[in-house]
């Protein structure tokens, strides 16, 4: 298989791996860490796609654009979201310290895709079956408003509304 752009490295593929590939209605999402093998090979990631990612948590402070412990979204083949995750095990709880949009990622679509991602990414990192409820309510609700960078419950249009921080994030 030739990728554009690719050099004279040869990526391999199994023909039947081709042929199971998702129909593109069915794109999923997933959350990955900052040491997920397609985050780590930087090169690749940026080949397949057109993301550039940096591990910011021994930039200072004042220094970062994502934040300390950024994950990507990636849904389907595109990368539209990085957040800034952050679990506090003594209080049961995911919080979500900066939200930020990449490329063509801020629709309302996506927005809920991401939501329901973080309700299971929640579920996953403190241990929780479906059927566990979080001591402090809704699980994902209290993903949502843990956010602090720009979050606003709306009970009119959808359950979250998203807006931009002033700190660009």
């Amino acid at each position: 298989m030739h990728l554009e752009g690719a050099g004279p490295s040869l990526h391999w593929v199994r023909p039947e791996t081709l042929d199971a590939l998702p129909d593109p209605a069915q794109e999923q999402i997933h959350i990955l860490s900052p040491f997920d093998p397609l985050i780590i090979q930087r090169k690749r990631l940026r080949l397949f796609f057109d993301y550039e990612y940096r591990f910011e948590a021994y930039v200072p402070k004042h220094e970062r654009i994502c934040g300390y412990f950024v994950c990507p979204v990636l849904l389907g083949d595109r990368i539209i979201a990085a957040l800034d995750l952050k679990t506090d095990r003594a209080r049961q709880q995911l919080l979500v310290q900066r939200w930020k949009w990449i490329g063509r990622g801020a629709s309302r679509a996506h927005q809920q895709q991401v939501e329901a991602a973080l309700h299971k990414f929640e579920q996953f990192q403190l241990c929780r079956s479906e059927s566990e409820r979080s001591p402090f309510g809704d699980e994902r609700a209290s993903v949502a408003q843990r956010s602090g960078y720009g979050m606003r419950r709306s009970s009119v249009e959808s359950r979250w509304n998203w807006r931009p921080s002033q700190n660009g994030g």
